[in-house]
């Protein structure tokens, strides 16, 4: 009788790894597929891609894991997009990372919505997008144009 039950645990065990595993092949292959349609692999293995002026990227999730991004970069000024798909609906988040200084020898990481506006109310954020409002407005267009988003 315990050897019944050794067994039948253990095969419920391995049904829910198989299910587990099977939900996260689904999810991220029918978010990510579609995303990298425009990209090819690179010779690192990586999703990238430079045309006019921009680079283009797409890290797909590792094994067991939903974190993955796209991110799009304005190769004159490295300033970038950085886009979270979201697994269950049409939601995404984003944000942007931004060189300032006078040799843009730091960067500023500030998440945003869809229209750029800072998520956290910060008087330096605001300022920095606001400062740099045009070039990111052309960059998400053009993500958006790129991923269909």
């Amino acid at each position: 009788m315990k050897k019944r039950k050794w067994i039948i645990g253990l095969s419920i065990l391995a049904l829910l790894f198989i299910m587990s595993n099977l939900l996260w092949y689904l999810t991220v292959s029918t978010t990510y597929n579609q995303l990298t349609e425009n990209i090819s692999k690179d010779q690192h293995g990586d999703f990238f891609l430079e045309k006019d002026g921009y680079s283009y990227y797409v890290e797909k999730p590792i094994y067991l894991s939903w974190a993955g991004n796209l991110t799009i970069t304005n190769l004159e000024s490295d300033n970038s997009i950085i886009i979270w798909p979201s697994f269950f609906d049409d939601n995404y988040e984003y944000g942007v990372l931004v060189h300032i200084g006078d040799t843009g020898e730091t960067s500023v990481g500030i998440t945003v919505d869809e229209e750029l506006k800072p998520i956290e109310s910060n008087p330096d954020s605001e300022k920095i997008i606001s400062d740099n409002k045009s070039e990111l407005e052309l960059l998400m267009s053009e993500a958006k144009s790129f991923w269909n988003l």
